[in-house]
């Protein structure tokens, strides 16, 4: 049996109120994800922008 049989085998033995935290932490490790893919985009794409010898020194005293 894998991982995710497991998991649903489990969820299914749970009361509803258990399964619904069940539910929301799987939608919150879903949506983490997302969002660090999102920034691992934006970083690697706007790195080209922010990476040169301007931007440097425009922020050099911050």
């Amino acid at each position: 049996m894998n991982v995710t049989e497991l998991v649903i085998q489990e969820a299914r033995s749970l009361p509803l109120a258990k399964a619904r935290e069940v539910l929301d932490f799987i939608l919150f490790l879903k949506q983490r994800e997302e969002s660090a893919f999102i920034g691992q985009v934006a970083e690697t794409s706007l790195g080209t922008l922010w990476n040169t010898p301007e931007e440097d020194e425009a922020w050099k005293d911050l």
